[in-house]
């Protein structure tokens, strides 16, 4: 029984840039949260004038003791490329943010959440309470700057606070501000509470509410100040929590109880991200009974899902692949909590304890770092339910990878047969113009190796992989078994 690693449910696993699939690049931590400290929300922003980056890290206590005691000390802090601490802002609040959204209009961003005063600035510069500004129509009156989530539309900031939109001016660059909100700019979708909100490819602003997904076309803004509410439905998906939704690679993921979907679109697809039901001989199977109660994101790849099982899971469009990540980092319990991205747009991942760059062949901060405890582990696994006539004996598993130093994995129902990989790597040796033998570059070959197992069962649940950032492993592996068991039981 020949079984594509391709088609199972992969841990660790990623396709490299040879398109071949292989264990997961190392994580390379860069920066670690301060002593008694959480990451809640991390983001990016350039500056369009001169293309600096700058990255916004939202952090506060980590003693759950100190949201009772009303110390949770929330702060944001603004950090160079090379994280250096350029500003820090006091959030003045006494609990810790569900939720943190930003909105880049033009120079000026503007930061939110429902749990704390709005807070403006602009791009490159520090950061200040968000203040009502005047309209520049003296038949208007500004409100004060709402709380919520917020979303850069169309040259205007908008806001959502439950089932409540507000929709600032719009802002040129001869004018208007992102903090100016008027009576006659704000709408109810009468959706129930909106809980995510985004601008998808074509300009629509979308906003994600207990009752639907609903969108409002560029056109709407084409009357002047005042916004049309021309408000589409565009499916019945229902948007229960904070950062349950996201838009990544041109189209709207939301979370839903088995896993994930398009909800940009009636009776999208649902993805589960359950593992098999199976035992694990390398780590513990992931479910959970309703993902709603977890997080997603957006990546430069696609969705990505986490949550409290100590793992998250990547959906690679464009590779048509997917896998759950662990990180083997001391204490790092792979909390997703954002994307930061560099200014030649290499993405960088962040967790409530550092970030990290997605790259090399190990993981931690140098090759020798002590805080790599455990081996990085690629593992597919996959099920057969055999039918019940045949009743088969699994006697060997046969396993493919190029590891040179690392363990090549595989085990049927839970029962491990690591074996050493084999072969020899030769690198280039710098400053030679040889090619001779040692001398030349030699990446290992796929190797194969076989397990024995004498397990009678009509359930046949293997796992294969190996060990090692960048390993590959051959997409094909093979499972032999034999005929009937002579010693299963016999009904009467």
């Amino acid at each position: 029984m020949k079984i594509n690693i391709a088609d199972m449910t992969q841990r660790n696993i990623r396709k490299l840039p040879s398109q071949e699939i292989g264990v997961r690049p190392g994580f390379r931590r860069l920066f670690s949260a301060g002593a008694g400290r959480t990451i809640v929300s991390a983001f990016s922003v350039k500056n369009i004038h001169s293309e600096e980056v700058r990255h916004y890290i939202v952090d506060s206590a980590t003693d759950e003791t100190a949201f009772v005691s009303g110390s949770a000390d929330p702060k944001i802090t603004i950090y160079d490329e090379n994280f250096v601490p350029w500003q820090v802002y006091d959030i003045r609040s006494n609990k810790r943010p569900s939720v943190v959204t930003h909105a880049v209009i033009i120079d000026q961003i503007m930061i939110s959440s429902p749990d704390f005063d709005t807070v403006w600035g602009i791009v490159g510069s520090a950061l200040t309470r968000a203040e009502k500004v005047d309209s520049v129509n003296p038949a208007t009156t500004a409100l004060d700057v709402p709380r919520g989530i917020c979303a850069a539309w169309t040259h205007r900031c908008v806001i959502a606070d439950g089932p409540n939109i507000y929709v600032s001016d719009g802002v040129t660059l001869q004018g208007g501000s992102p903090r100016t909100f008027v009576a006659f700019n704000v709408q109810a979708v009468s959706a129930g509470p909106i809980y995510g909100m985004h601008v998808t490819a074509g300009g629509s602003l979308v906003v994600c509410a207990t009752e639907g997904v609903f969108a409002l076309p560029e056109s709407a803004n084409a009357s002047g100040q005042i916004v049309l509410p021309d408000w589409q439905k565009l499916s019945d998906h229902q948007t229960l929590s904070y950062n349950s939704s996201a838009h990544a690679l041109g189209r709207l993921y939301g979370l839903t109880r088995r896993g994930f979907a398009l909800i940009d679109q009636e009776m999208g697809t649902e993805v589960p991200l359950d593992d098999p039901y199976q035992p694990r001989g390398y780590g513990r199977r992931v479910q959970r009974p309703d993902w709603r109660e977890g997080r997603i994101y957006p990546t430069q790849r696609g969705p990505l899902c986490t949550d409290e099982v100590g793992a998250f899971h990547l959906a690679d469009i464009h590779e048509s692949q997917r896998s759950w990540h662990t990180m083997t980092h001391d204490q790092e319990e792979a909390k997703v909590r954002g994307t930061l991205r560099q200014r030649d747009g290499d993405e960088l991942l962040v967790t409530e304890q550092g970030v990290y760059r997605w790259e090399g062949n190990f993981d931690g901060v140098t090759a020798l770092d002590s805080e790599n405890a455990d081996e990085v582990q690629g593992v597919a696994a996959h099920t057969v339910q055999a039918p019940p006539e045949s009743s088969p004996t699994v006697r060997y598993l046969h396993v493919g990878a190029d590891n040179t130093s690392g363990n090549i994995l595989m085990a049927h129902r839970g029962t491990k047969r690591d074996a050493p990989g084999s072969g020899t790597q030769r690198g280039l040796v710098i400053g030679t113009s040889s090619w001779d033998t040692g001398e030349t570059y030699m990446p290992p070959a796929l190797r194969s190796l076989r397990g024995a197992y004498a397990d009678p069962t009509d359930d046949v649940a293997i796992e294969v992989g190996a060990e090692k950032p960048l390993t590959r492993i051959n997409t094909a592996c093979e499972v032999q078994v034999e005929g009937i068991d002579v010693q299963r039981p016999t009904g009467r």
